[in-house]
């Protein structure tokens, strides 16, 4: 009886680490929330910054979230659920971003408050999710994730005459020499299919 118990419970952890539903997912850690474990710390880190800078200096919310699976349920419903209970986005502004990932589903959805959508209308929340579709096909979550963040941060950036420090990076000049100080830096397989919503492709 004890080892019946013992392997419901693990039947269970199981389970609850491949899908997530709506109704149970607490209120968010962070403004990266990565329930698929599909990210490391440093790349979660990377996109916590900009969407921290962006809430600070633009009042805007960029959410980004991976999930496991969506269990039958489509990503669009899902991610409007997900959006509102969460609140995205300031109250009396609306302007608020959810950017999803269902990872075993291969399908990805950028969800827009009203308050954005005249400077993310659907057609430029397609192109981002295009582009990240050469980061979903290499399992590459963290470039996925900078990817879309840094583009969505840098139009309401634009919009917003904000500088962002988290989006500057430095420009490498590789015909220059190093410093003499300096240290050294250091079969086939089928590609899943990644699908975004708006509209729905498959690529």
């Amino acid at each position: 009886m004890k080892l019946l118990k013992s392997l419901i419970v693990m039947l269970l952890v199981v389970a609850t680490g491949f899908a997530e539903k709506v109704a149970t997912m607490p209120a968010p850690a962070a403004y990266v929330d990565d329930y698929a474990d599909v990210m490391t710390d440093a790349g979660k880190a990377d996109v916590e910054a900009i969407c921290r800078e962006v809430h600070e200096k633009t009042k805007a919310q960029i959410f980004f979230v991976t999930v496991r699976s969506l269990e039958g349920e489509s990503i669009d419903t899902f991610s409007n659920d997900l959006f509102h209970k969460w609140k995205i986005g300031e109250k009396k502004t609306d302007r608020g971003i959810l950017v999803l990932l269902a990872v075993a589903d291969h399908k990805r959805r950028i969800e827009v408050g009203y308050g954005l959508e005249g400077i993310l209308p659907d057609a430029k929340a397609g192109d981002i999710g295009r582009e990240m579709v050469p980061a979903l096909k290499a399992s590459d979550y963290d470039e996925a994730a900078r990817v879309s963040v840094r583009a969505i941060a840098t139009v309401i950036a634009a919009d917003s005459r904000a500088t962002l420090d988290s989006l500057a990076t430095p420009v490498v000049n590789e015909a220059a020499p190093l410093p003499v100080a300096a240290a050294p830096a250091s079969s086939e397989i089928s590609r899943p299919v990644w699908s975004n919503i708006l509209p729905a492709a498959i690529f």
